[in-house]
């Protein structure tokens, strides 16, 4: 496959924007108990926010899908309820590989700086936008998160996570042990945008135990095949998150400038004994 390489984006606001994205609300699925025994329960959840494991709870008109992927290849769909952890009961039947996924609709909104000077937004697309008094328009664009959590469940036949099919998603390429992937060895993943290798983003990686204020620990960023390699040295379970932004289609001015996508994925780490 052919790697994707990061386009220019637009320079006006390119800054302000930025800021304006790590202010951003960030959707995780998350699940209580990444590595069980057959036959056992455990919670799938979401985290929307900024803090670790949770922080705020998120509306389910929001929402585009929750959904468990087994190992066998299945796709259970799980509940979505009002404005909720949307918090699922699950039994791991199956020995194998589980994937808990969730996305976010695709949002539009303007970003802007009001009389103050402060960043803010406004949930709309350019062409509905009025611009507050004294402030100072900075972009509009359109935003897609996806997010994966790993679920190992007894004999896991040695086998990598396989990709699920979203626009911008990460592959965890090495194989976890029984108890999760080693504290003692790098992690090895790669990044897909639309199928294809994504070369040269960030990617970085943040503790529930470690990073209670969702901030990353470690970050590297991919090779011209869209790889990149991460130390995890910390028990527990990991966030993995990338960020891409490219120009909006030539169609798709008039409502944004630029399109910004996200992807999580919770992986466990265990302690090696």
């Amino acid at each position: 496959m052919n790697s994707i390489k990061r386009p220019l984006l637009l320079s006006l606001g390119l800054v302000l924007a930025t800021a304006l994205a790590t202010q951003a609300h960030t959707l995780r699925v998350l699940v209580n108990r990444p590595v069980v025994e057959q036959g056992k329960k455990g919670t799938v959840y979401l985290s929307y926010g900024h803090l670790l494991p949770v922080d705020e709870l998120i509306d389910a008109e929001a929402l585009a899908l929750l959904q468990l992927h087994t190992p066998t290849g299945s796709v259970k769909p799980l509940a979505m309820t009002g404005k909720s952890l949307h918090a699922n009961e699950v039994i791991f039947d199956e020995p194998g590989l589980y994937q808990a996924a969730t996305a976010r609709k695709p949002l539009i909104y303007c970003t802007y700086t009001d009389a103050s000077g402060k960043p803010a937004f406004a949930r709309v697309p350019k062409s509905e936008f009025k611009l507050p008094e004294g402030g100072k328009f900075v972009l509009g664009a359109k935003g897609h998160q996806y997010s994966k959590a790993l679920i190992l469940c007894g004999e896991t036949s040695s086998q990598a996570p396989a990709p699920l099919g979203h626009t911008l998603e990460i592959v965890v390429e090495s194989q976890p042990g029984k108890q999760g992937y080693s504290a003692d060895a790098p992690v090895k993943a790669r990044v897909l945008f639309q199928g294809k290798p994504l070369a040269g983003v960030k990617v970085d990686a943040a503790s529930t135990t470690l990073s209670p204020d969702g901030l990353p620990e470690t970050a590297a960023e991919t090779d011209s095949e869209g790889r990149v390699t991460l130390e995890l040295p910390e028990p527990g379970t990991w966030i993995l998150n990338v960020t891409y932004k490219r120009d909006s289609a030539p169609a798709d001015r008039q409502a944004f400038d630029i399109e910004s996508y996200v992807a999580t994925f919770a992986i466990p780490i265990a302690e090696d004994k």
